[in-house]
């Protein structure tokens, strides 16, 4: 491996690339991490299952939610099959439990990182809707659910469809792996670039894989419009689709002013309140048609917040005077709300 990551960098020779990327077609299940650092070309393999990985579990989110929409006649069927397999997975040996003693929820529960005994439930497959290990775990789930093991392989029946040997699901890994292993590749071979060919193996493949991710997502994230969330008080990151179907004045004062008009609040705002809100309002509203992401912060649903520091910098003003003064437009428009409605009606 090594050889092969020196002449990358060195002479820009790609064949440690291209055997990554034949990897890639591979079935991976069996290898994994047991401890000790992979020897050799072996090594790869590692790097090749981030990448299938990922693009498969891409594919599996799209299946469902096709599945869930074409067919919605089966979600409250679906939805009931994950209750159950989440009341399984809490039963499980694999079940695991964060920093502060709670459990890891399934969903967030990495179904990769640990190694499945031949009997037992497989949750990395079962999250690809393989029920197999389910099915030959039968005398557990009559344990863990006896009052619903008959519904829950009804409902793996029924759900079979969704499975990864499928020809439905093979159709759509090939549209998925079309659009996402050109930004892999890319991804990969920066990754490549920034790695100290020093290191052991098992330290590259780790590095690799890290670097490799981050970079993806910053390209995924140009490539369909998505942002990036980081969420301080739990620490976790979130992906979403920005909406910029969205009020300007909504996004001000939380109500919307298209039709009492800022004209009825003349009286409650003082000459610099009202040319503050006027030039505010002109570039959320130029931002929000440009689509610009850069000029807001994001909510988890995909909403826009009002970036206060690029605001002040639009306007070539303090962040902190900034803050201040728009605050009071906030209070004026809030206070006055009722009668400048009055005086609309009025009118």
């Amino acid at each position: 491996m090594k050889k092969l990551l020196i002449k990358y960098q060195e002479e820009n020779d790609k064949e440690i690339v291209e055997r990554i990327l034949k990897f890639v077609e591979t079935d991976l299940k069996a290898y994994r991490y047991k401890g000790e650092a992979p020897q050799g070309v072996d090594s790869l393999f590692y790097i090749a299952y981030r990448i299938r990985g990922f693009m498969l579990n891409s594919c599996l989110a799209k299946m469902k939610a096709k599945n869930l929409t074409e067919k919605s006649f089966r979600a409250d069927d679906y939805h009931e099959l994950q209750g159950y397999i989440r009341a399984l997975y809490k039963n499980s040996e694999y079940a695991e439990r964060d920093e502060n003693g709670y459990l890891v929820s399934y969903e967030e529960f990495d179904v990769n990182s640990v190694e499945y005994d031949e009997l037992g439930f497989n949750f990395a497959e079962i999250r690809q809707n393989k029920f197999e290990s389910i099915r030959a775990s039968y005398h557990e789930v009559t344990q863990i659910l006896p009052y619903s093991y008959v519904r829950v392989i009804e409902l793996i029946d029924k759900f079979q469809d969704l499975d990864i040997n499928s020809n439905e699901f093979q159709e759509l890994y090939t549209e998925v792996k079309a659009e996402l292993l050109p930004l892999f590749t890319d991804a990969l071979e920066y990754a490549l670039l920034k790695t100290d060919a020093n290191r052991d193996p098992k330290e590259i493949v780790k590095y690799v894989n890290k670097v490799m991710l981050s970079q993806f997502i910053k390209m995924l994230q140009k490539h369909t419009g998505y942002v990036r969330i980081y969420e301080t008080a739990t620490k976790k990151e979130y992906y979403v689709k920005p909406n910029f179907e969205q009020d300007a004045y909504m996004l001000m004062f939380g109500k919307t002013l298209k039709h009492v008009s800022l004209e009825n609040f003349d009286s409650f705002l003082t000459k610099k309140q009202k040319e503050l809100i006027v030039e505010t309002h002109k570039i959320i509203e130029n931002d929000l048609k440009n689509e610009n992401v850069k000029a807001f912060k994001w909510n988890k649903d995909g909403s826009p917040k009002l970036n206060k520091r690029y605001l002040a910098e639009q306007l070539g003003k303090k962040e902190g005077s900034f803050k201040k003064m728009f605050k009071n437009c906030q209070v004026a428009i809030e206070e006055n709300w009722k009668e400048a409605m009055n005086n609309w009606r009025a009118s």
